[in-house]
């Protein structure tokens, strides 16, 4: 199951970082494209990429002090 997990994120950073590789240089090095989607663009990526990182650090943490509670209350 982990292994399994493990590979499909591993392949969803990479065709995901590469996507937004190409998306930058496009972005970057076409002058045909409004300065407004120059900014645009990038800041939707990133403000997707920071909610979707924060919202796992914040299930992360949530398990690891339900594992600490769980531990407590079996103690005698």
């Amino acid at each position: 199951m982990k292994l399994g997990l493990t590979l499909l994120l591993v392949g969803i950073v990479m065709v995901g970082g590469y996507g937004a590789y190409t998306m930058v240089r496009f972005i970057v090095l076409t002058d045909e494209v409004p300065i407004i989607m120059r900014i645009g663009l990038p800041t939707i990526v990133i403000g997707a990429l920071v909610l979707l990182v924060k919202a796992i650090w914040d299930r992360l943490r949530e398990r690891n002090s339900a594992d600490v509670r769980r531990y407590e209350e079996a103690q005698p």
